[in-house]
């Protein structure tokens, strides 16, 4: 059996990396990670992909403490594996 492993640094990619965003709530930040979502290759359906994400966070948060969260679902609008990261 063989195990096809991901590699983290194959996912950055640096025009989704934004440092300094200016969020005052998590939704705001949420808009802020689905901006720079939306301008992806990996996405075959937008909307659907934020509605997926909006729902899971709405059943439990992906925050782990201090400011960090791992907002995550699965969702057939996602074509490929991808990192959108933004600190305030």
């Amino acid at each position: 059996m063989t195990i096809n492993r991901l590699n983290f640094l194959d996912l950055l990619d640096p025009k989704n990396i934004r440092i300094g965003l200016k969020c005052s709530d998590k939704e705001e930040l949420l808009e802020q990670l689905f901006d720079m979502a939306r301008t992806t290759k990996c996405l075959n359906n937008f909307e659907r992909f934020k509605k997926t994400l909006l729902e899971r966070e709405h059943i439990q948060s992906t925050g782990l403490g201090k400011g960090i969260a791992i907002p995550h679902a699965p969702s057939d609008a996602v074509d490929s594996i991808f990192l959108v990261i933004g600190v305030c």
